[in-house]
């Protein structure tokens, strides 16, 4: 019986559908909580990688297992007869992962809530809102003196006292204490020889994981993995991790040499031997924030700077070619806008004259409209003075003279 308990509401906590089954998962988590809720996947191409190595019936042991994204992955690999013993010291992640483990009926893992290490003792793990914006796998373990907010005591165990009766892989992610982790399990890797893949951001864990323990009997390779899978669960296409990488060392025993897959998508494995070549490796690796994946290679700007030159210059000669263009054109149009404001300058002022022809126009037209009206008053008044001549009574009277004096001028 798995005792643990998530308050969903509490913490931000979302179920969403992955690739291996459902899972609980911090809302405001970034990367691990936005990858999934984005694209229904986190660190496939790392998944599907290790996932060469294991079968039905392995053992593996899962360190740093966060909220039980690989977790899952493994167990569903392993099948029944399998066993994942999974880490993790952070409580809030770890009933998380209970919680997803027990909705998928995943009865096959072993949860374990600590830190891993060599020492038995207390480790501190910083109190955290997991509500609020936070990148869960970057919480690191705290000294009990740190100054460092308050503090959770954990216990700490080591891989070489979980009594495993086989492991055929590990994998650690524990932000810097690889090392820690690797010296509490000396004897494990002595007794079943696993392949161990550990995350390494730094030249220095790439030191201290090298010097830590005796490598012998295994090849040694730095992984890098695509962050972003363009063939993700949900065929989300927006990517928002760009060009960046995961890195980690894969320790595999040369017996198990013929596993080693020919290609992986979105993962590449290069064959190491010094602590040079995985620096090297590490240094030029693209990172999140990077805009191509030569950002950090300056043997490929070397190579290609020839090329690039020309590139340069023929861009610039093309930007110079464009920019006189431009000049010319732009020359063009002020002419041809001075010209038009010219026109329009001239038009104004013809309208203008126009304008004022016209209202004296208006003017003369009135004056001729009242000369008009005046004159029609004239006449009326002389119509009504020769209508009252025609009506009046003299000139019915002398009607006859008129007729007489018509008579006598023919």
């Amino acid at each position: 019986m798995r005792d643990y308990s998530v308050d969903t509401k509490a913490h931000s906590i979302s179920l969403v559908e992955s690739r291996y089954g459902d899972i609980y998962v911090f809302t405001n988590d970034d990367p691990i909580g936005k990858s999934l809720l984005t694209y229904g996947e986190w660190a496939e191409a790392e998944i599907t990688f290790l996932s060469t190595f294991i079968g039905l019936g392995s053992s593996v042991v899962d360190i740093g297992a966060n909220i039980g994204n690989h977790t899952l992955a493994f167990a569903k690999r392993v099948g029944p007869l399998g066993l994942v013993t999974a880490v993790e010291p952070q409580k809030q992640l770890f009933d998380a992962m209970n919680e997803t483990l027990s909705r998928n009926k995943m009865f096959n893992v072993k949860s374990i809530n600590a830190a891993a290490g060599k020492n038995i003792k207390n480790a501190y793990v910083p109190e955290v809102d997991y509500s609020e914006h936070v990148n869960s796998g970057a919480i690191k373990l705290q000294d009990e003196n740190s100054s460092t907010g308050n503090l959770k005591a954990v216990p700490t165990v080591r891989v070489d006292d979980l009594n495993l009766d086989s492991c055929h892989l590990v994998k650690i992610d524990v932000e810097g204490m690889e090392a820690d982790v690797l010296s509490g399990m000396a004897k494990t890797i002595s007794k079943f020889q696993p392949i161990v893949f550990t995350e390494c951001n730094s030249v220095q864990s790439a030191s201290e994981i090298l010097s830590i323990i005796n490598w012998a009997g295994y090849q040694k390779f730095f992984i890098r993995t695509q962050a972003y899978n363009p063939k993700n669960f949900l065929k989300n296409h927006d990517n928002l991790f760009g060009v960046a990488e995961e890195t980690a060392l894969l320790f595999l025993p040369e017996s198990l040499c013929c596993l080693m897959p020919e290609n992986n998508a979105g993962c590449v494995a290069i064959k190491v031997e010094t602590l040079d070549e995985i620096a090297e490796s590490i240094i030029v690796t693209p990172r999140y924030g990077d805009t191509t994946p030569f950002d950090r290679k300056p043997d490929f700007w070397r190579e290609n700077f020839d090329e690039l030159k020309i590139k340069c210059d023929l861009m610039q000669e093309n930007k110079n070619k464009e920019k006189d263009n431009f000049v010319k054109e732009n020359a063009r149009l002020e002419y041809r806008a001075e010209s038009l404001a010219l026109e329009l300058k001239n038009i104004k002022h013809s309208l203008s004259e126009r304008k004022n022809i016209f209202e004296q126009q208006n003017i003369f037209m009135q004056q001729l409209s009242d000369q008009v009206s005046q004159k029609d008053g004239v006449i009326n008044i002389k119509q009504s003075e020769i209508d009252a001549i025609y009506r009046s009574t003299s000139w019915r009277i002398t009607s006859p003279i008129r007729r007489i004096k018509r008579f006598l001028c023919k």
